[in-house]
Order: structure tokens, then C-alpha cells, then sequence
């Protein structure tokens, strides 16, 4: 759906993000999380 993210996890993998729970913290989708992390598109988490 609209509200869903996708996560590439290597060369060949995608993850779809529904939703997103945080330790102590409520449900959210995907889109709501991202808009409130601020995440854009193409951005990168961990070391290359």
C-alpha cells in the first residue's frame, strides 16, 4: 500500500515495512514512522 516502506537488504532482497513498533511506544505504518524520523528516501542506516 501507499503507507507501506521498503527496505533494501543487500543486493537482491527488499523488506516491506507495514508498521513499525518501538520498545515502550505504540503501533505506527511505515509512513508514519518515516514522516516522524524524518527518513528520506534512499537513506542509509549501519556501516558499508
Amino acid at each position: 500500500g501507499k503507507r507501506d516502506w521498503f527496505v533494501s537488504c543487500g543486493v537482491a532482497t527488499v523488506l516491506r515495512l507495514h508498521s513499525v513498533k518501538l520498545e515502550g511506544r505504540k503501533q505506527v505504518s511505515a509512513s508514519e514512522f518515516a514522516n516522524g524520523a524524518r527518513l528520506k528516501s534512499a537513506e542509509r542506516f549501519g556501516e558499508m
